[in-house]
């Protein structure tokens, strides 16, 4: 039987694990635990993870962040033994419930799409993930553009309204939470005018 919980800290660890085996390709080794990496101790201190127990043993976790009106649906795992099973259907009810409005990106896992379609999430577009090899040193041009990035101060007064504007919510702790990790935050400009 199946027990929906909400999660603490001492859960991290085995949410972790459940994430790793998640991401990591099929057949790959799940590496030691050594550290739980920021983003999701910013979900738990800033968002609402549940978990999933059957016989006491965590099987699955949700993450939601609400900003403003907005849930978005941050992580949804639960361990490859127990896949297609109702764990992950009762864990995206459990941790969507009250959400006004709801957004996600979806997994390459086919079933979470069919998962996110059945609780009413309709898809809208693609979401494409872009990576360069860095080693080519083929550093793609946009002379001709006219489009300059330049870096942004951490926590730039302006460019946190102009998000909260653009993604209709505050995000301020957000902000907050990527100056920490070390992000860098661009403006974009064309003829001195910032444009995103």
């Amino acid at each position: 039987m199946f027990v929906i919980r909400e999660a603490s800290a001492s859960d991290l660890p085995s949410i972790y694990r459940i994430f790793l085996e998640g991401e990591i390709e099929e057949g790959a080794t799940v590496p030691p635990i050594s550290k739980i990496p920021m983003f999701l101790r910013h979900e738990l201190q800033s968002g609402h993870i549940v978990v999933c127990e059957e016989d006491d043993e965590v099987i699955g976790f949700a993450t939601a962040i609400t900003r403003g009106e907005m849930m978005y649906l941050a992580e949804l795992f639960v361990r490859s033994d127990r896949h297609s099973g109702e764990a992950g259907k009762l864990l995206l009810r459990h941790v969507l419930k009250g959400a006004d409005g709801i957004c996600t990106l979806s997994s390459a896992d086919p079933r979470a799409m069919v998962l996110y379609i059945r609780a009413g999430m309709r898809p809208l577009w693609p979401n494409l993930w872009l990576r360069q090899d860095v080693t080519t040193n083929s550093t793609p041009s946009h002379e001709g553009l006219g489009v300059v990035a330049e870096e942004a101060a951490a926590n730039d007064p302006e460019l946190i309204a102009r998000d909260d504007e653009a993604s209709k919510r505050s995000r301020a702790v957000d902000h907050r939470y990527w100056a920490d990790t070390g992000a860098v935050p661009f403006w974009f400009t064309r003829n001195h005018k910032r444009i995103g």
